[in-house]
């Protein structure tokens, strides 16, 4: 869940005597004629995927419209309360659409019946996943309670769940103990809209254990964690450590998706999701974490273009054979068909191609008399593909 190397990590046992029995069953080792159920998202999916036998896939596409509707009422007791905060979510397509995944539901219908509740306009319009988060957080952070403090109170907790967010980042930790949440001044009992807490008996001693709400949460605070510290620095490595991490799954797995800390940071950088983030918060985004963020932004943009892409395009016939010869990037793949429409030329043919850009060939590639392209590559090993005229 939090983007834990899994195909590394299952090839050695762990010290952790819990981590090699799930191993195991991963495996199939124990319980071999067992189902195990594995509830993650699709980026853990990718690098679980070789590892698991006889799998089955179900994506869970979540609230239907009828669905929606039914949880905004069985959510809000007063019937008025919910038909208001449905017109309002109707209104607005980034939260409707939102509230099809029932996790983000309850965070905007948490967000909705406290501004009503309180007797507050609800005068937000969240362009992206990033605004709705905002708003809950800067709706339920604690308000001050002296004017004359140093540092208003909401400050001090924002502050203190951001540590908390990124210190379970960095060490792949997303349960906490009392001691943990007390290194970061933080009380637990005062922030359950932020914490949920897990009362373990162990032995003659009661233990409380704290998660965030949703893993989103602490991934929210993680990203906010770079902007509230006083030496912003930090971010250029995390950045460049992001980047890294997306290169290396480029290459190794050609499906790497960025964290959603760095989704958010990357929403943020956006003018107006900045301007509404600093007037929340009562924070300034210093010019020199946006420059950063706008170099992470422009690197991401080139890995993209470095997957594959398709191209669409009319060529005479008289010039495939100099386009064939003229691609240098391996893994081409061309498909030529004959177009209805009208040119000036009688034989225009239409040919739609996927390039991946790779290494290139030491040699062109060539085309056979039964017009099949193929690389040099591709034609000692087998692997040309079809040309269909």
């Amino acid at each position: 869940e939090l983007q834990r190397p899994f195909a590394t990590g299952l090839k050695r046992l762990s010290l952790n005597p819990m981590e090699n029995v799930l191993h195991r069953l991963i495996r199939r080792e124990v319980f071999s004629r067992c189902s195990l159920l594995i509830t993650t998202r699709p980026v853990a999916m990718c690098s679980l995927k070789p590892l698991l036998k006889q799998s089955r896939y179900i994506h869970i596409l979540g609230f239907s419209e009828d669905e929606r509707r039914r949880y905004f009422s069985s959510y809000f007791a007063n019937e008025e309360q919910a038909r208001n905060a449905f017109d309002i979510v109707q209104g607005n397509d980034v939260l409707y659409k939102s509230c099809q995944i029932p996790g983000i539901c309850w965070v905007i219908c948490s967000w909705l019946k406290e501004r009503m509740e309180r007797g507050r306009e609800i005068s937000e319009k969240p362009s992206n996943g990033t605004d709705i988060y905002m708003a809950y957080v800067s709706t339920f952070l604690p308000p001050s309670d002296n004017e004359d403090c140093a540092e208003l109170t909401s400050h001090r907790v924002l502050r203190g769940l951001c540590s908390l967010a990124a210190e379970g980042i960095q060490n792949q930790r997303f349960i906490f103990e009392e001691a943990d949440l007390r290194k970061h001044n933080l009380d637990g009992a005062s922030l359950d809209a932020f914490l949920s807490s897990m009362p373990y008996q162990e032995g003659g001693h009661a233990k409380t254990f704290y998660t965030f709400r949703h893993i989103s949460f602490q991934e929210f605070f993680h990203a906010v964690s770079y902007l509230v510290k006083e030496d912003q620095s930090d971010l250029g490595k995390e950045s460049h450590r992001e980047l890294r991490r997306l290169l290396d799954e480029e290459e190794e797995e050609e499906n790497g998706e960025m964290t959603l800390s760095m989704q958010f940071l990357l929403d943020i950088l956006k003018k107006e999701t900045s301007s509404n983030f600093e007037l929340k918060f009562f924070l300034k985004i210093s010019p020199s974490l946006k420059q950063e963020l706008m170099y992470f932004k422009e690197q991401m943009k080139s890995i993209k273009h470095k997957r594959a892409w398709d191209l669409e395009f009319s060529l005479n016939p008289s010039k495939i054979r100099n386009l064939v010869k003229g691609v240098q990037i391996s893994d081409v793949s061309l498909k030529v068909g004959q177009s209805n429409k009208k040119s000036h030329d009688r034989k225009s043919f239409s040919v739609k191609t996927s390039l991946r850009d790779e290494q290139k060939e030491k040699q062109g590639p060539v085309v056979d008399k039964d017009n099949t392209a193929k690389t040099q590559k591709e034609t000692s090993n087998g692997k040309g593909r079809e040309m269909e005229k």
